[in-house]
């Protein structure tokens, strides 16, 4: 390994004692050997931390920090970006597993084509037995990749909303950081990145897998005000970022921001809320709406378009702290 290695993966641990040792050996593991593993312990209380103990022993690539404290995700993350080496950076999350040779991929990729971000599609995996991708690339060309230097429109198709099925140059990520102590951390991180227009490739192939069985599903479990004002300050950050850019880009995000706010609400009218979550809710989209970003998506069905926007406005005008 050299002194300084290529790529520096951050990794979040924090009460993940079923799952860290397969997501640490599918790290260690990697067809590409000249990284950095950062392993940040957020405060846990179960034995994630005498695994990853144990592991650095064995690998001098595995490098451990500690939060004194638990302060979830998002910090964990910036605390990992504070102290990256090297030119690309990788995220996996310590419930999660890697290709066996992604590294080594997305790298061939970001330097033929000189890219500042390699992105690639996940594996959700919602049971303990569903499989993954065991495919051995012996050809990297073969691979179906997307080339663009606008890769907003591929956020808003929903191929790189996450920050973990990626490669990022490091230079590229600069001073960006995510939003501590929130939910949906992921959004405003990735499209402050985007607004830079990042040359990026997309390659059709699914390099990350994503456990979704570790905790309840978030379309089944029950909304608090937090998710809301969360969701908020989210798209605050990301409205922050891109509110003088051209609509034919913004729109992407408008379109993801009515399409999120009709699964909101349809879990909202599903369930007996209590008016408080109403109210969270309808802050939120007076929110939106406030600046004129709450706008119809081309590719829904007309009617149910203008269904949706009336029982959106009608929710601003009943619950809203700020009335029309």
């Amino acid at each position: 390994m050299s002194k300084c290695p290529e790529i520096t993966v951050i990794m979040p641990v924090y009460n993940v004692e079923k799952y860290l040792r397969a997501s640490l050996d599918s790290v260690l593991g990697q067809s590409f050997k000249d990284f950095k593993l950062i392993c940040i312990n957020d405060a846990g209380t179960d034995g994630s931390w005498d695994i990853a103990r144990e592991y650095a022993a064995a690998d001098a690539r595995i490098k451990l920090m500690e939060h004194e404290k638990n302060e979830g995700i998002s910090a964990t993350r910036n605390t990992g970006l504070g102290v990256v080496s090297g030119g690309y950076v990788m995220f996996v999350d310590s419930d999660d597993t890697i290709h066996p040779q992604v590294l080594e991929i997305a790298l061939y990729f970001a330097k033929k084509h000189n890219a500042d971000i390699v992105g690639w599609r996940m594996k959700y995996l919602w049971e303990p037995g569903d499989k993954i991708s065991v495919v051995a690339y012996d050809n990297f060309d073969d691979i179906p990749i997307e080339l663009t230097d606008n890769p907003v429109w591929k956020w808003g198709q929903g191929s790189l909303n996450s920050s973990c099925n990626k490669l990022w140059r490091r230079s590229v990520i600069g001073h960006a950081r995510f939003i501590p102590g929130i939910r949906y951390e992921d959004s405003p991180f990735v499209l402050e990145i985007l607004y830079k227009n990042p040359k990026t490739v997309i390659l059709n192939a699914p390099l990350y897998n994503y456990v979704c069985y570790n905790s309840a599903s978030f379309t089944r479990e029950r909304f608090c005000e937090k998710n809301f004002s969360d969701y908020n300050k989210v798209f605050r950050a990301i409205y922050d970022v891109w509110k003088d850019a051209p609509g034919t880009e913004t729109r992407f995000i408008t379109d993801h921001l009515f399409k999120e706010s009709k699964n909101f609400l349809r879990a909202i009218r599903r369930r007996k809320y209590p008016e408080s979550i109403k109210r969270a809710f309808a802050n939120m989209i007076a929110d939106i709406d406030g600046v004129g970003w709450l706008k119809m998506p081309k590719d829904l069905h007309k009617l149910d378009k203008i269904k949706h926007l009336i029982r959106l406005k009608y929710y601003i005008r009943k619950y809203a702290d700020r009335r029309e």
